[in-house]
């Protein structure tokens, strides 16, 4: 047995062992091993996104309530009731077994007398009907099946409110007292023109 070989294996080994954690070590620190382990969990650190301001809000602004002094009082003794109206218009009337009450500007009233043939009729601005149940009047959104109508109340009596939306705005309303029956036609119930016939709604009343 070759005791100078025996004696030169563990010296051998050793040095074998330590160049291999040397080169393992290298490569490590190269970065050309990285860990396989499934377990690793890598949380990212996210910065919250700045929030930007959006300034003012762009909501529309409200419009200011219908100053009503100087309106004047329209009054109908038959089917007893009244309301108010802006100075700077006027009203016409017809009352041939039903009330037909137009208000209108005289340009207004002019337009109807030239296109009351049309078509699709010239838009009014406020009309109001009144007569026994069962009387014909110009069309009322209201007596439509198809357009959606919401509760409201005229002078603590339950009234149907109706809003079509095609060529014109239209605002229809529909109500009874007794054997009577009511009804209010808008073509121009947008806008400033919208809370003016509001505020001619809001001043009807019924005398008796």
């Amino acid at each position: 047995m070759n005791t100078g070989s025996a004696s030169k294996l563990p010296t051998i080994l050793i040095t074998v062992l330590i160049t291999a954690v040397v080169i393992i070590a290298g490569m490590y620190a190269l970065g050309f091993v990285t860990s396989s382990s499934s377990d690793e969990v890598v949380v990212e650190s996210i910065s919250p996104t700045p929030l930007v301001s959006a300034g003012p809000s762009s909501k529309t602004p409200s419009i200011s309530p219908v100053d009503t002094t100087g309106w004047k009082t329209y009054t109908n003794m038959k089917y007893g009731f009244e309301l108010k109206y802006p100075s700077n218009l006027q009203y016409r009337e017809n009352d041939k077994g039903a009330l037909s009450l137009a208000i209108e500007t005289r340009e207004g009233f002019e337009v109807l007398s030239r296109e009351y043939e049309a078509t699709e009729g010239p838009p009014v601005f406020f009309q109001f009907n009144a007569g026994p149940m069962g009387t014909e009047f110009i069309f009322n959104p209201c007596d439509s099946s198809d357009v959606p109508r919401t509760l409201m109340t005229i002078d603590n009596v339950r009234a149907q409110r109706c809003e079509a939306f095609g060529l014109y705005s239209t605002l229809g309303i529909k109500f009874t007292k007794g054997e009577v029956v009511y009804k209010i036609v808008s073509d121009e119930y947008d806008g400033e023109t919208k809370n003016i016939i509001d505020t001619i709604l809001s001043t009807f009343r019924f005398t008796k």
